[in-house]
């Protein structure tokens, strides 16, 4: 992991850069405090993104943000479940309006640019700055619903469905390549299946059978959505 204040020199872009939303809403004397009080740093694959304990890393404690890359959000239950991507909003706003405990962790799918800010700096801004705080409760109950849907999806619908809806999930989130029909992500089947909470071989199997009906295409890691009218069929009714 390589870390960073964003006041040092670095080829990281500067904290404006990198949350342009809410430094839109920062005041004069709210944009220095997290110039110097931010941190940058780079997360490589597998590494754990958050939580990270002030223990860990003998710092305070923060609140993260997903710059760049891809990271998956894993709930904490039967060992690690992964149920969505990790996408902008703060891991830990929750934590630290709430004071509950956390029952997820997120990891590094790829390289990962990471900003971090101490959780009493984004308290400060939240008590104080009304924009800020509008902005950021919005965004952490956009996630939550995004977080509720997956869950009802993967206790609601059999195989086929979960894992047609996952595709959907990463289309919508990832989009596709110039051809219109590749998606702009390469999961391994075993994400596959922890993100449509099945097994490996039965992510392969249902994604083989998708195939054969002609819905999607299989070129290793790389899929194609072909009928994408067929595969909402199947998402909601599968």
């Amino acid at each position: 992991m390589s870390h960073h204040t964003s006041e040092s020199r670095t080829p990281f872009p500067h904290i404006s850069k990198l949350i342009p939303e809410l430094w839109d809403c920062l005041t004069d004397r709210e944009r220095e405090v997290f110039i110097l009080r931010s941190k940058v740093y780079t997360c490589e694959e597998g590494e754990r993104i958050y939580p990270i304990t002030p223990k860990e890393r003998g710092e305070e404690r923060s609140v993260i943000t997903l710059v760049e890359g891809q990271a998956l959000t894993y709930y904490l239950y039967n060992g690690e479940v992964p149920i969505h991507f990790t996408g902008k909003e703060m891991l830990g706003l929750a934590r630290l309006l709430t004071g509950m405990e956390e029952w997820y962790i997120c990891k590094a799918l790829t390289k990962c640019l990471v900003l971090a800010l101490p959780a009493e700096i984004v308290e400060m801004v939240i008590d104080n700055n009304a924009r800020a705080s509008k902005l950021l409760l919005t965004r952490a109950l956009r996630t939550l619903h995004t977080k509720d849907m997956r869950l009802i999806v993967l206790n609601t619908r059999r195989m086929p469905g979960r894992m047609a809806s996952t595709l959907l999930y990463l289309d919508q989130l990832f989009g596709r390549e110039e051809d219109g029909q590749t998606l702009r992500v390469r999961l391994t089947r075993g994400v596959l299946g922890g993100l449509s909470n099945m097994t490996t071989s039965n992510a392969t199997r249902v994604l083989r059978s998708l195939e054969e009906d002609g819905m999607i295409a299989l070129q290793g890691k790389e899929i194609q959505i072909l009928k994408e009218t067929a595969l909402v069929d199947v998402s909601r009714h599968g």
